[in-house]
């Protein structure tokens, strides 16, 4: 393939809204963490990932993650 004909198919990738440098990901990063206004929902989350929460209808839960998972969704109801 020579270089002209490389070039075309680069060019051609805005058209279809590809990021001649990034590909199909955004040009710009995304946020690691959410504003401080929605504080609330980053610790949720964090608490969500740290106790490693399952879903509730999950096959084969012990009774363990059941008991973790059903507390972290009674403290996020509050």
């Amino acid at each position: 393939m020579n270089s002209q004909k490389t070039l075309a198919v680069i060019q051609d990738a805005n058209v279809f809204d590809v990021d001649p440098l990034s590909g199909f990901m955004p040009p710009i990063e995304p946020l690691s963490q959410l504003p401080t206004e929605w504080g609330a929902w980053e610790a949720i989350l964090d608490d969500a990932t740290s106790s490693k929460i399952q879903l509730g209808d999950k096959l084969g839960l012990t009774e363990g993650e059941k008991e973790i998972s059903e507390a972290w969704r009674a403290r996020v109801r509050k």
